[in-house]
C-alpha cells in the first residue's frame, strides 16, 4: 500500500486508533482507563492559562483606522478565549464524569475517548487553529501560544512605520 498524501497517512493512523480497544474494569472509577483520564484532565486543567481580559485589551489597544494590528490582536484574543472556554468546559466535564460525579454525555464520551487515544478532541479542533499534533504536544503548544500572544501585544503599539520602511 502506497500512501500518496498526508491525508492518507492521517486516515490510516486515525483508523488504527479507532480500532484499538480499551478494557476497563468495574471499579469505583471505571477502571484503569478512567483513572488515567482523571489524572490527565486534572493535569491539563492545572496547566491551561487564564482567559485574556477582553476589556483590558480593547482599552489598551483600541480599534483604529491607521492601526489594523489592534483589530487583528483583538480578534485573535477573542478566538483564543473561545477555544479556552471549550477546553476548560470539556476537561471539567470529562473529569467529573470519569469520577462518577456527572453524567457522561455523547460529547464528553468522545472527548474521553480522544484523551485515552492521545488525540485532540473534535470539539476542540472545531474551535482551534489548524494542528496535526497529538494531545500532549497540542496542549503544550496551546500554552506557548498564550504566552506569545501576551508578549506580542506590546509590539502592536510600537511604531509600525519603522517596520515597513
Amino acid at each position: 500500500m502506497t500512501l500518496r498524501a498526508p491525508g492518507d497517512t492521517q486516515l490510516l493512523f486515525g483508523t488504527l486508533l479507532t480500532q484499538s480497544e480499551f478494557v476497563s474494569g468495574g471499579g469505583a472509577e471505571g477502571g484503569a482507563a478512567a483513572g488515567g483520564v482523571v489524572d490527565l484532565t486534572r493535569d491539563i486543567l492545572a496547566r491551561i492559562p487564564k482567559l485574556f481580559n477582553i476589556t483590558d485589551v480593547e482599552e489598551k489597544y483600541p480599534v483604529q483606522y491607521y492601526n489594523s494590528m489592534n483589530t487583528v490582536l483583538r480578534q485573535e484574543v477573542i478566538r483564543y478565549n473561545r477555544l479556552l472556554v471549550v477546553v476548560r468546559r470539556t476537561l471539567a466535564g470529562v473529569h467529573a464524569a470519569a469520577q462518577g460525579l456527572a453524567i457522561m454525555s455523547a460529547e464528553l464520551e468522545k472527548c474521553s475517548d480522544a484523551f485515552t487515544k492521545g488525540i485532540v478532541p473534535s470539539v476542540w479542533a472545531s474551535k482551534s487553529y489548524p494542528s496535526m499534533k497529538p494531545l500532549g504536544s497540542y496542549v503544550s503548544d496551546l500554552i506557548t501560544r498564550r504566552c506569545k500572544q501576551a508578549t506580542l501585544a506590546p509590539l502592536v503599539t510600537s511604531s509600525t512605520e519603522s517596520m515597513f520602511i
